[in-house]
């Protein structure tokens, strides 16, 4: 009986360490591609819209050129706009310059699902770095439109 009741206090003890814990840690890191993009006719490249800022749902693997969701992101609170339906593309030639966690930006102008336009992008990514974890996990959720 003694042996349970320790048992039991030593897990009590386990969980309510775990719970301080998530209480002191921030909400963790995220990853995604974040930036901008146009309408645009296939041929001209004629712009079709205004500019729409996007993130994508975490990392993202460009030359596989599959479809990829972009959720719009609201210009000023830079959180993701939580009733709109994310836009769906396919990268066609995508560009991508720089290396590294905060420097890789990629170029292309993409097929998008179901219209009759094309998408004119440029994203960054962002990523957690090794460095300076706490402000950066906070700065890459917002970067993300999670925050």
């Amino acid at each position: 009986m003694r042996t349970q009741r320790t048992i039991r206090y030593s897990v009590l003890k386990i969980c309510l360490i775990g719970v301080g814990m998530l209480a002191v840690f921030p909400a963790s890191a995220a990853e995604c591609w974040q930036g901008w993009g146009y309408l645009v006719e296939r041929k001209t490249l004629a712009f079709k819209s205004e500019q729409s800022l996007y993130v994508t749902d975490g990392p993202v693997e460009w030359d596989r050129r599959q479809w990829i969701r972009l959720f719009a992101v609201d210009s000023k609170t830079g959180r993701r706009i939580p009733k709109k339906q994310p836009v769906l593309i396919r990268p066609s030639r995508p560009f991508q310059k720089g290396s590294g966690n905060w420097g890789s930006i990629i170029e292309d102008v993409a097929e998008v699902n179901g219209s009759r336009w094309a998408m004119m992008l440029r994203l960054s990514h962002v990523a957690p770095s090794p460095h300076a974890r706490t402000l950066n996990d906070e700065y890459s959720r917002w970067a993300c439109g999670l925050e």
